[in-house]
């Protein structure tokens, strides 16, 4: 019973953050559905969901996107299915999640013999990924990176062995916080959460730093981040990756994040309103490249040094001109226009490579 309930907490919470994330997302839901449509046979008019024209505006109601996120669990468990996952023995976790603990303790021996095993880990992963990620979480990450969904589960997993970052999902799930203040501060923490997971995803699926076991690549990791966050992850693989000092490159990230205003760019992206598909690509992409510099110069002593070298006022000149614009106040996604912030931040960015240059 305790399963039940706390499977149904989580799938109502998942729909109500569901409902701001289509708000704020409305493409990133626009290609979630089109790719069930796709795969998995959606029929809008048959379920009752509106057609991209009268969804962007609005976003999807509750019960809209109980019908999404169904789809969404098919699709997704349909996809590990069709590959080896259930070889790498980070997923009997998962397996032991779907039963409660006195069966498990009374009968062990029952699991290794339970003929769905397969199909109940399917499920119970998905479950997991869905309520606490997100609906589209998966669907980014693949459209980011172009992996395959077996390398996803992966990267998941090596996220979560890294961060902790179901536990962390955990401790917000269970703030005993009920107020109207304390709901959205929990809301906002976890959408923050969930940004960074998929940040931390997308970066193992680009460095070719996953092994074939989840938990090699946590022990090959680990020593590396020195109790690091999520911050430190794309550092770490790029000095990894160059063979320098990982620990020396995390301190050089901090002075060159601070040295060269790097929230101020983070701050004016997270403002830029979306209006389209390639927008909201396009925005996610300077994002990562800002990171990617960063993490890259700060894992090299010489660009490094480069990028704190005679052109660094004018450069700091160009943010505080960008900070300084009239950005929206609030929690950062409310609405500014969109055109002339990712045409100047492109801008931006490609100053910021000339500079490392």
């Amino acid at each position: 019973m305790d399963l039940v309930l706390t499977n149904n907490r989580r799938q109502a919470r998942a729909l109500a953050l569901g409902e701001t994330a289509a708000r704020r997302d409305a493409f990133g839901m626009v290609d979630l559905i089109h790719t069930l449509e796709a795969d998995q046979g959606l029929d809008r008019a048959l379920e009752g969901l509106p057609d991209d024209r009268d969804m962007l505006p609005r976003g999807l109601t509750r019960p809209e996107l109980a019908v999404v996120m169904a789809y969404a669990k098919m699709d997704l468990k349909a996809r590990l299915l069709e590959t080896p996952f259930d070889t790498d023995p980070w997923y009997d976790a998962a397996m032991r999640g779907a039963f409660p603990a006195g069966l498990l303790e009374a009968h062990p021996e029952a699991l290794e013999g339970q003929r769905l095993r397969r199909e109940i880990t399917a499920t119970q992963w998905t479950n997991d990924v869905i309520h606490r990620l997100g609906i589209g979480f998966c669907c980014d990450v693949l459209e980011a990176t172009n992996a395959y969904i077996e390398a996803v589960a992966r990267a998941i997993g090596v996220v979560d062995g890294l961060f902790g970052l179901f536990d962390q999902f955990d401790v917000l799930e269970s703030s005993s916080d009920q107020s109207a203040e304390g709901v959205a501060d929990r809301d906002r923490a976890t959408l923050a959460l969930r940004r960074e997971a998929r940040r931390a995803c997308t970066w193992l699926l680009r460095g070719g730093f996953l092994s074939e076991r989840i938990e090699s690549t946590i022990q090959r990791l680990r020593p590396a981040l020195s109790g690091g966050g999520f911050d430190a992850l794309p550092t770490v693989l790029a000095a990894l990756e160059l063979g320098t000092d990982p620990a020396d490159a995390l301190d050089r990230a901090v002075d060159l994040a601070a040295t060269l205003r790097i929230a101020d760019i983070g701050g004016a992206l997270e403002c830029a309103l979306i209006n389209s598909p390639w927008a909201r690509l396009e925005a996610r992409q300077l994002a990562d490249d800002v990171t990617r510099m960063i993490a890259t110069a700060a894992a090299n002593p010489e660009v490094a040094e480069r990028l704190a070298g005679p052109d660094l006022a004018a450069w700091l000149a160009t943010v505080q001109e960008l900070a300084t614009d009239a950005l929206p106040t609030g929690d950062g996604h409310e609405a500014v226009e969109q055109g002339t912030n990712l045409v100047r931040l492109r801008v931006i960015v490609r100053r910021l490579q000339d500079l490392a240059h």
